[in-house]
């Protein structure tokens, strides 16, 4: 995908914005949540488990291939499928396309974190683009990073 500008005037938001929560909760809604994320995290760690199993990959290997195609370092990974780090939107646009999922698939992923992805918000419109191009991970990131003006990755492999 190249896409070559974007009008923010174009878009409701440029980030995803979750919708606004009360702060005070009863133990129920909380435990939904929780249990939302924990549920997210599960997925993601099923996923890296049928990408080894499909590639033929040990464990530390399908780590190591992970974090090359999704760009996503392999204590992020292991953090979040343990449940220690909440999954981030970023996170999840980096490995849904770095593995690259339909955007029904990744829609599954989305829904546990904040709502499914919307083509009225930039950063999401940029994500189901890559995911619709089938985009490389370095591809999609440029893009990201150049229209969102946030950085996906702290640094450059080269």
């Amino acid at each position: 995908m190249s896409i070559k500008s974007l009008n923010h005037v174009d878009f409701d938001c440029i980030e995803y914005t979750a919708e606004k929560r009360e702060f005070r909760v009863i133990s129920s809604d909380l435990n939904h949540y929780i249990e939302q994320y924990r549920e997210l995290s599960d997925m993601i760690g099923r996923k890296k488990a049928e990408y080894a199993k499909k590639n033929n990959y040990s464990y530390d290997m399908a780590n190591e291939r992970l974090e090359e195609e999704c760009c996503i370092p392999i204590d992020t990974l292991r953090k979040t499928i343990l449940g220690t780090t909440k999954c981030s939107r970023n996170f999840l646009y980096k490995f849904c396309v770095g593995l690259h999922m339909s955007l029904e698939e990744a829609n599954k992923f989305f829904i546990l974190c904040d709502g499914e992805l919307n083509e009225r918000c930039m950063a999401d419109y940029i994500c189901i683009k890559a995911l619709e191009d089938r985009d490389t991970i370095k591809d999609f990131i440029d893009q990201f990073e150049q229209h969102v003006g946030i950085k996906l990755i702290r640094k450059r492999r080269e």
